[in-house]
């Protein structure tokens, strides 16, 4: 008996294939009928070769001849073809009326093999045609008969082809032989020409009866014979009609499989156009009966095999190195592979360990404690179908070649249940994003404009922290010299006593009178000598005008080039302006120091002068002395006070700069956000992006840095409630007020947080994108837990390299039922055709709704449920392997079929196998 341990693998089928002394049109070449024997299985040898080139390898041959199976038995019986083709079928071709345009419409009745030696009593001879005055049947005998009676002359073999040639059968009488033996049915599919010489689309549809007759015809078909690629289509219902109006109409959709219709060695396997016929099923009756119940993924007409994957993305076999397990490779097929089996039958622990070996950082991360080292097998080796390993040992490192997407039991559900502001939900969402080039791209302009922004910042604080020290150096200094009022009165009173001072001196009141002035003006000449110095030495310093502003992250870079290049021709222009009127106010400066040098040495000849006179009289001398230093700090006062004025308006500029820009975060967020939204339209998934404050991490930001005696008296002074916060009161006036409040003290800031430690941490981005996604309308977070739990599988699948193989442990833990048909079935069916899956799942709706390409059955050695050999064994196959290894053993795997295990083993099994058989024809 064959075994298909794979499971269902596509396979090229020739289902109509005549031979060497077919009953119609005998084209094959030869002297003699051995001779032509010989060539047909020689060209078919010569043909499929080792069985290596996929396209050439023939799994299943249907034998075809008019209302015989002599030359299928002649075929089996000699056993001359090659051991690559896995299986040959009785494919009995009948002419049926009414006729098409030529001729009469041809039917094919492939039987399953077993049931091949009771067709002359079941079948043939309730087939029937009337001629004259009897009724004939498709046994020899009679047919040779028919011939006899056209021309009773023929010999018997020429009477046997004119009989067969002559016999046409009724719909009634074909209809009949099938409702009275339900068995003969069960083994029989009927396969209806649809060509418009010998098929039912020659039959007249314009004729009422014709059309009704036509429908009947395709009612009590199972498949067309046809590769055209409109006939596929409609009857998949994917044209005109819907599958629901296809159904309506002939109780079923119907697939399409296509033959060579060979009766010469030239035509052998080789349909026109190339249009091979592959089927996905174990090469037996029943596999090739599993595309009535999946007619459109089971079934293919192309030239090349249809859906294969890349070799390093699929994983062909696993081998466990541990006493515990089977010795014997656990083979996987490249699509869907469910792993089922009873209670702790190792079964997630297989899935488990398969996962450490490829990627033992992510099992980590989305198993956590659950990964338990204890329960990590001796050794496993993950065979890949590019010749490549992935190896469990205990010195496991990573593997970087190969990626898997592993979710493990429960892991939606964990995901779903997080509460936090920002989840690895979004995480997911945000990876899938990225593989979108033009997101990617938005991403890191993005990210590198907040971090621009938060050096911007970063410079501006420094130069807030340095204004605010400067302006408590000068604050000091002010208070040192004293204050406007007390100067002032000081200077009256000295001025009085000097007055006293003059009515004694030699010198006349003019006299006094002009010194000072001369003294006052000299001494405001020297300051304005001091500032022009300063004034020069800054304008030398300044060698451009005009700043460069930074370019916004979402610009397009062709206009950002644009943008680029006018800057540098604008700074081009400008430094050459600059450089001319720099010059011009350079010499203004100049004369004007050289104005001021000539009238302070006039001045200075002056006050020379006088002096001598002055001198004369010491005490009048220390009064005017004393009074010029009082002026001086008046004017010290003076200066400082501008400069106060100067550094205070720097200061709230500065302020207001930062304050701003930790609001700026906000649009730089709002932007990414409105550029950023994105769909992925196979999924119905909708995404888009949410600026939030991270509220949070902000309370938890105060917590730490804030004594908390002190955080009543800070919420008092801010006049707010902290646990108010949301990002609408997260504004310009709050982060103001805190700036104020940490820079003045009046704050109470734990020992380890200084006052600058403290600005530099509030002048981050508190804000936060989360990204979003809707389905039918529903956003995931106000989803149910099913329904979520489904948009976050799709989202991981998509999230990891597109065609690497996927690792699920019971996602029916994670959603109901209604999700499980609705939503991860189909889902399941069209992903697989890109991804290789292995799903632990005890859900046989998963099983048989996903069309699982191979079933695993996992079993634990015990009293009830012995195996083999070891504690764990596997049985692997395909969902239409309906035959046990070994019906009389002790043991449980090889006992029955997969079919009995998916049955047995898992809660509503044979319903959901109904389910499957009916769906198209509910």
């Amino acid at each position: 008996m064959n075994r298909f341990l794979r499971g269902s693998e596509w396979r090229r089928w020739d289902l109509h294939v005549h031979t060497p002394e077919t009953k119609k049109n005998d084209q094959y070449v030869g002297s003699t009928t051995e001779e032509k024997w010989n060539n047909f299985y020689e060209a078919i040898s010569d043909y499929i070769g080792d069985g290596t080139d996929s396209v050439k390898n023939i799994a299943v041959i249907g034998i075809t001849d008019y209302l015989s199976i002599d030359n299928y038995m002649k075929v089996k019986e000699e056993n001359r073809l090659p051991q690559t083709v896995k299986l040959i079928l009785p494919n009995v071709e009948i002419r049926i009326m009414p006729p098409s345009k030529n001729e009469p419409v041809n039917m094919h009745f492939i039987f399953n093999p077993e049931f091949a030696s009771k067709l002359k009593t079941r079948f043939f001879s309730y087939l029937e045609f009337c001629y004259g005055n009897r009724k004939y049947h498709a046994i020899k005998e009679d047919l040779i008969e028919l011939g006899n009676s056209f021309n009773p002359s023929f010999p018997e073999d020429v009477a046997y082809r004119e009989g067969i040639d002559k016999f046409i059968v009724s719909i009634d009488n074909i209809s009949d032989i099938f409702k009275n033996d339900r068995e003969l049915r069960e083994n029989t599919i009927i396969i209806l020409s649809n060509s418009s010489n010998d098929g039912a689309s020659g039959v007249d549809k314009d004729c009422s009866q014709m059309a009704l007759v036509r429908k009947n015809l395709y009612i009590m078909t199972d498949m067309l014979f046809s590769a055209n690629p409109r006939d596929v289509g409609y009857f998949l219902g994917k044209n005109v009609d819907s599958p629901e109006e296809i159904i309506n109409k002939y109780n079923a959709l119907k697939p399409c499989v296509h033959g060579s219709d060979a009766h010469s060695i030239d035509k052998l396997f080789e349909p026109d156009l190339k249009r091979y016929c592959w089927i996905k099923a174990d090469p037996t009756f029943n596999g090739l009966k599993q595309i009535i119940y999946e007619p459109e993924v089971r079934v293919c007409i192309s030239p090349t095999m249809p859906e294969t994957k890349p070799s390093y993305h699929v994983i062909e076999s696993v081998e466990v190195r541990d006493n515990a397990f089977q010795k014997e490779k656990i083979v996987l097929n490249d699509k869907l592979n469910c792993v089922i089996g009873g209670k702790s039958t190792g079964k997630s622990l297989l899935l488990k360990n398969i996962a450490v070996a490829v990627d033992r950082k992510q099992a980590e991360i989305k198993l956590g404690s659950n990964l338990d080292e204890k329960r990590l097998l001796n050794e496993v080796i993950v065979h890949w179908a590019d010749g490549s390993d992935s190896i469990l040992t205990n010195k496991t490192e990573q593997d970087l070649k190969h990626k898997i997407v592993y979710i493990p039991q429960t892991y939606l559900n964990r995901l779903t249940d997080n509460q936090q502001e920002k989840t690895e939900i979004d995480s997911i969402i945000k990876e899938i994003l990225l593989q979108d080039d033009s997101f990617s791209e938005r991403d890191k302009a993005f990210n590198k404009s907040i971090k621009d922004k938060n050096q911007v910042l970063s410079k501006k604080l420094y130069d807030l922290l340095q204004k605010y020290d400067l302006i408590k150096e000068k604050r000091n200094e002010l208070s040192e010299i004293g204050n406007f009022d007390g100067i002032e009165k000081e200077i009256k009173r000295l001025e009085a006593e000097k007055e006293k001072l003059s009515h004694d001196s030699e010198l006349s009141s003019d006299d006094i009178l002009s010194y000072e002035d001369k003294s006052n003006e000299h001494a405001k000449n020297q300051k304005l000598l001091s500032n022009n110095c300063e004034m020069r030495r800054q304008l030398d310093s300044v060698s451009e005008l005009v700043e460069r502003i930074e370019i916004p992250y979402f610009i397009d870079s062709g206009i950002s080039k644009c943008i680029l290049e006018a800057q540098n021709r604008v700074v081009q222009e400008s430094d050459k302006l600059w450089a001319q009127e720099k010059f011009k106010i350079q010499k203004l400066l100049d004369d004007a120091k050289d104005v001021l040098l000539l009238k302070n040495r006039e001045l200075e000849d002056y006050l020379t002068s006088m002096s001598k006179k002055i001198s004369s009289n010491k005490a009048f001398q220390n009064i005017a002395k004393q009074i010029q230093e009082q002026r001086n700090k008046l004017e010290e006062y003076k200066d400082k006070v501008e400069e106060l004025k100067v550094l205070n308006g720097d200061y709230n500029d500065l302020k207001n700069l930062i304050v701003d820009g930790i609001i700026e975060y906000k649009m730089i967020h709002d932007t990414y956000a409105e550029y950023s939204s994105s769909n992925i339209e196979d999924y119905g998934l909708n995404f888009s992006i949410e600026t939030v404050l991270k509220v949070e991490r902000f309370k938890s930001f105060l917590n730490k840095n804030l004594d908390r005696r002190s955080i009543k008296s800070f919420q008092s002074k801010l006049n707010f409630d902290i646990e108010e916060l949301d990002i609408t009161k997260f504004n310009e006036e709050l982060i103001g007020k805190i700036i104020e409040l940490a820079l003045s003290g009046d704050i109470n800031l734990v020992k380890s947080t200084s006052t600058e430690t403290f600005l530099k941490e509030l002048q981050q981005d508190w804000y936060e994108s989360l990204y979003r996604i809707t389905m039918d309308d529903d956003c995931i977070t106000e989803m149910s837990p099913g329904k979520k739990a489904i948009v976050l599988l799709k989202l991981l699948i998509q999230m990891a390299d597109s065609t690497c193989p996927i690792l699920i442990d019971q996602p029916e833990d994670d959603l109901d039922n209604r999700s499980i048909f609705k939503d991860l079935i189909p889902f399941i069916r069209k992903k697989k055709l890109d991804r290789q899956f292995i799903v632990v799942t005890h859900n046989a709706n998963i099983v048989l709704g996903g069309d699982a390409e191979e079933v695993i059955v996992a079993n634990r050695n015990g009293a009830k449920t012995p195996n083999e050999e070891y504690i764990f064994e596997y049985l692997t196959g395909s969902i239409e392997n309906n035959i046990a290894i070994n019906e009389m053993s002790d043991c449980v795997l090889p006992k029955n079929s997969i079919q009995g295990h998916i049955c047995e083993i898992m809660e509503g099994g044979q319903a959901a196998f109904n389910l499957r058989k009916n769906k198209y024809n509910m």
